[in-house]
């Protein structure tokens, strides 16, 4: 009688810390939302104001950084700051925009050339 109190003892303890208590009794997934963001009528769904950064048509356009986000206004209003103050990332942008396709061009120059 005293081995099968511990062992029903033991498979209780064994099966309430699978999940602590204050993981809640919701399945194991994504969080659910805080009720400050919620709507009314919102059960568990993302907020629509959130844009789908993995959208193929979601690309920014030509010539503007990626770390933009496709903000042609933020662009613009860094590019009039002086050299020294501007953020890295634009300026690192302008020297990758600057260089790109150099070695193609040089390899066609080459490749006119017939001996």
């Amino acid at each position: 009688m005293k081995y099968t109190l511990i062992f029903v003892l033991s498979l209780i303890a064994i099966a309430s810390a699978q999940r602590p208590w204050y993981a809640g009794t919701r399945p194991i997934g994504y969080p659910d939302l805080g009720s400050r963001f919620k709507e009314d009528g919102d059960v568990n769904q993302a907020p629509s104001r959130i844009p789908n950064l993995n959208d193929y048509y979601n690309v920014p356009p030509k010539g503007i950084p990626i770390d933009a986000h496709g903000d042609i206004d933020l662009v613009n209003r860094l590019n009039s700051w002086p050299r020294q103050n501007r953020p890295f990332w634009i300026l690192n942008a302008e020297q990758i925009e600057a260089h790109r396709n150099t070695n193609r061009n040089r390899y066609a120059s080459y490749n006119n050339n017939n001996f």
